[in-house]
């Protein structure tokens, strides 16, 4: 649609970049110019912009369809809303990104850029990289809670003013309250601050818990690949010859004619019945 507006010279009054001119009565010829071709370029911008629109979208436009610069502001605040559940979805469809059958590669790189556009787009003009930080440990939380807290996940996505600090908050709360399921601990306990996190396993401060800690997984993995190894390799020849040799010392140290003598030293099972 930008591209479009473009084309007619009228992207600047939809942007806000170009407002009406203003002239004092009477107007001369070239100022009636001015004045007409600048109406004519809105109309045109008002009218571009909703031809594009979908009928069920025009109902956000009703009321300002003469005024093009707010018809372009009213869509933005409807389709790119700047807070934190939006850039969550944003987040999770970039990070979930997967190619197709199929697909180029230059076209997965193009999905890839309007995803990030998209998350520009949404953000506010002060927004920092702190801030992001902190998004990013809020949408894992959110995504790590388990089932029984879907309707948690739903209002707190909706919540223009989340904050990490507020979902903490929430967590603790929702910890201490009467009747507190058993995910409750847990929950508090990945909302711990940042810098208190400390991973019992490999002693690593203020990056995550033992619950999630890569280095625990990787030993792990470790331990079963090498027993799994152990079970499937073959006895040595020294663990042969040393069974071998406390069978003959067993045999050696029982005394003749006793059941165990004659096990050890091969005698027929029929005349052991006879014993």
């Amino acid at each position: 649609m930008e591209a479009r507006l473009r084309t007619s010279y009228a992207w600047r009054i939809v942007n806000g970049s170009e407002t009406k001119p203003m002239f004092t009565e009477p107007l001369d010829a070239p100022e009636r110019k001015e004045l007409r071709d600048f109406n004519q370029r809105t109309d045109l911008a008002a009218g571009e912009i909703w031809d594009c629109v979908e009928q069920d979208q025009q109902v956000h436009l009703q009321e300002i369809r003469d005024d093009p610069c707010a018809m372009w502001a009213k869509l933005k605040s409807v389709h790119l809303q700047k807070r934190p559940g939006a850039r969550f979805t944003t987040y999770d469809a970039l990070l979930g990104l997967q190619c197709t059958e199929g697909e180029s590669l230059s076209s997965l790189a193009a999905r890839a850029t309007q995803l990030k556009q998209n998350m520009k787009l949404m953000r506010p003009a002060d927004f920092t990289v702190s801030q992001l930080d902190d998004e990013l440990v809020l949408m894992a939380l959110i995504r790590s809670l388990p089932s029984q807290y879907a309707p948690l996940k739903q209002t707190t996505l909706l919540d223009d003013s989340l904050t990490l600090d507020k979902l903490m908050e929430l967590f603790v709360a929702l910890e201490n309250q009467p009747g507190a399921g058993p995910a409750a601990p847990v929950i508090a306990q990945a909302a711990a601050s940042k810098s208190d996190l400390l991973c019992s396993y490999c002693g690593m401060k203020g990056s995550h818990l033992e619950a999630t800690c890569h280095r625990k997984e990787r030993d792990s993995v470790k331990a079963k690949q090498e027993q799994a190894e152990r079970w499937r390799k073959p006895k040595s020849k020294e663990s042969a010859k040393e069974a071998s040799q406390d069978t003959a010392s067993a045999s050696a140290s029982a005394l003749p004619g006793s059941r165990l003598h004659q096990l050890l030293t091969g005698t027929p099972i029929q005349a052991l019945l006879h014993i």
